[in-house]
């Protein structure tokens, strides 16, 4: 909101700094955790998988620098034919 919407000379950077910081250490728990997750897909993975590709759609960060087991889940989650259908459905 604060990149798209607010004015630039009315941006505040450190707001946005805050912002991606609890981006990236989100990602970075999920990158510790997600080895744990296992093959079934339920309420957590599909809330996962749909703020993940937000953020990938916003290009708000890369998620996948540095943080490869996520990257593979994702990937192989977001190829899901029930997930690409939800998407193509909007």
């Amino acid at each position: 909101i604060e990149t798209a919407i607010r004015p630039e000379d009315k941006r505040w950077q450190g707001w946005i700094d805050r912002q991606q910081g609890a981006i990236s250490r989100a990602l970075d728990a999920l990158e510790k955790d997600v080895g744990h997750w296992g093959g079934v897909f339920l309420i957590g993975g599909i809330t996962v998988v749909a703020a993940l590709s937000y953020l990938d759609l916003r290009k708000v960060c890369d998620l996948r620098e540095g943080r490869p087991h996520l990257a593979h889940w994702y990937t192989t989650t977001h190829n899901r034919r029930s997930v690409r259908e939800t998407e193509s459905a909007e």
